[in-house]
């Protein structure tokens, strides 16, 4: 019964990863609403998502794909307010980052860095920030005494976005945002 009855709720849901807001965009939110999904309901396959999320991370390659799921993992868990998920996810990705070329690290010590301020603003936990830092700060401030390392996949997208310049002004900026929060 609750398979069938919720089949295209989740659909819906799961296409959005849980983002009302985007299901609103696309003009799906109605539609989505008129299921009358339980909360616990949604919790639960926010949890699906939070592996989906997670196993697609740890076997990608390509580290524009990489970024994107890294993106959606983020996302999908603070819309679990999920603290010791986003500490494992931040321990996890750290290794990577470290072999990552500039542009994908600096893509992702910023999302890192937002999200930290934002559960510290929002939820009042500083856990998440505390060991951002401990962990983030090292990595950007090696990043900051080696010469970049670019990628033509990334140049390709906008190179007026990712000059030499840019990217050390955006290293720098988190380093200083991250140090001062």
């Amino acid at each position: 019964m609750f398979t069938k009855k919720y089949e295209k709720a989740k659909e819906i849901f799961m296409k959005y990863q849980g983002d009302h807001y985007g299901m609103d965009l696309d003009g799906e939110y109605d539609l989505y609403k008129s299921y009358g999904v339980p909360r616990r309901i949604e919790r639960k396959w926010l949890a699906e998502l939070k592996e989906i999320c997670i196993s697609r991370l740890d076997s990608e390659t390509n580290e524009k794909k990489y970024i994107k799921k890294f993106w959606d993992a983020i996302e999908v868990l603070n819309r679990l307010k999920d603290i010791d998920g986003l500490i494992d996810l931040l321990i996890n990705t750290s290794q990577r980052a470290k072999q990552m070329t500039t542009i994908p690290l600096v893509l992702w010590a910023e999302d890192l860095i937002r999200t930290a301020i934002r559960i510290k603003e929002f939820i009042e936990d500083a856990t998440f920030l505390a060991k951002t830092k401990e962990i983030v700060i090292p990595i950007l401030e090696d990043a900051l005494s080696k010469p970049l390392l670019l990628s033509e996949e990334f140049l390709l997208i906008d190179r007026s976005a990712f000059t030499e310049e840019n990217i050390n002004e955006r290293l720098q900026e988190a380093l200083n945002t991250l140090k001062n929060a």
